[in-house]
C-alpha cells in the first residue's frame, strides 16, 4: 500500500470557476488537511523573476494521518474540483509524494516571499513541531521530528528566493542577448547578400567573421546548425527541404 505523506498544492483563485475568495480557499484547505498534519502556506503575488502575477496560494503539507495519506492523487484532485471549483492546470496543481529529499526545503518554499514582500503566510498550529506533535511514540506513528521553526524557515526561504530571482534574471538576460545577437547576424547577412542564396562556404565564413568582429568566439561545433537555421529564416530552405536534408539525408 502506498502512503502519500507529503502534498504540494498551488491554487490561483481567479482561474477557478467559483467565486471563492483567497481566505475561503485557504480555510477550506486548512480544514481539509487538519488533524495529524503539519503544513506551511504562502499567498504570493510575484513569480520567479520577482514580477507581479496573479495572486496564488502555495500550501505544502505533511500528512500524519494514515487514512488521509492513503487517498490517491486522483481523489485529492477530485476534492479540489468539487469543493474549490478548480478546473485546468491554470487554476490548481496538486502533487502527492511518499517522501521528499529535503524536508526543510519542502516546508520553507511557501514562505519564500515573506522577507521581501511581507506577504500573508503561516504555519500549522504545531509551531516548533519537533517539541510537540511530531515525536514518534509508537511504530504506527510514522511522523518526523523536525528540527527547525517558523523564523528559521522564513529566513532560509527568503535567502533562497532572492538568490533564485537573481539567477533567473541573469539567465533570462543571457537568453535574450543570445537571441538578439542571432537576429543581428540575420540582419547582417540580409544586408550583405540580399535575397540571394549563397553557397554553404560563404555562410560559414560570414558567420565566423561576424562573431570575431563582435568580439565573440565562433561557435565552431554548431556553425552548420546555425547555417540551416539561417537558410530557413532567409527563405533559402523550406521546412520540407530541411527535413529531407537533415532527417533522411537527401
Amino acid at each position: 500500500m502506498v502512503y502519500y505523506m507529503f502534498i504540494k498544492i498551488r491554487i490561483t483563485p481567479t482561474e477557478c470557476l467559483g467565486n471563492l475568495s483567497m481566505d475561503d480557499i485557504l480555510n477550506k484547505i486548512k480544514l481539509r488537511y487538519s488533524g495529524r498534519t503539519c503544513y506551511t502556506y504562502g499567498i504570493e503575488k510575484h513569480n520567479k523573476f520577482n514580477e507581479i502575477v496573479k495572486e496564488h496560494l502555495h500550501f505544502h503539507c505533511y500528512i500524519g494521518d494514515k487514512e488521509l495519506s492513503n487517498i490517491s492523487l486522483g481523489a485529492h484532485q477530485k476534492w479540489f474540483r468539487e469543493h474549490l471549483h478548480c478546473k485546468g492546470n491554470k487554476s490548481y496543481y496538486v502533487k502527492c509524494l511518499g517522501d521528499c529529499k529535503d524536508h526543510k526545503k519542502f516546508f520553507q518554499y511557501p514562505l519564500k516571499q515573506k522577507q521581501l514582500h511581507n506577504n500573508n503566510c503561516g504555519i500549522s498550529k504545531y509551531i516548533g513541531w519537533y517539541q510537540t506533535s511530531l515525536r514518534s511514540t509508537t511504530e504506527d506513528n510514522y511522523e518526523y521530528p523536525w528540527e527547525w521553526d517558523y523564523v528559521d524557515l522564513i529566513s532560509t526561504a527568503g535567502g533562497d528566493y532572492s538568490r533564485t530571482v537573481e539567477m533567473n534574471i541573469k539567465t533570462r538576460e543571457r537568453m535574450e542577448n543570445k537571441n538578439m545577437f542571432f537576429m543581428k547576424l540575420i540582419k547582417y547577412l540580409k544586408e550583405k547578400h540580399g535575397s540571394l542564396k549563397m553557397p554553404h562556404k560563404t555562410y560559414w565564413m560570414d558567420i565566423v567573421k561576424f562573431y570575431i568582429d563582435n568580439g565573440k568566439t565562433p561557435p565552431w561545433q554548431s556553425i552548420d546548425d546555425k547555417i540551416n537555421h539561417i537558410m530557413i529564416e532567409l527563405g533559402h530552405m523550406s521546412y520540407e527541404q530541411a527535413y529531407k536534408r537533415l532527417s533522411i539525408g537527401e
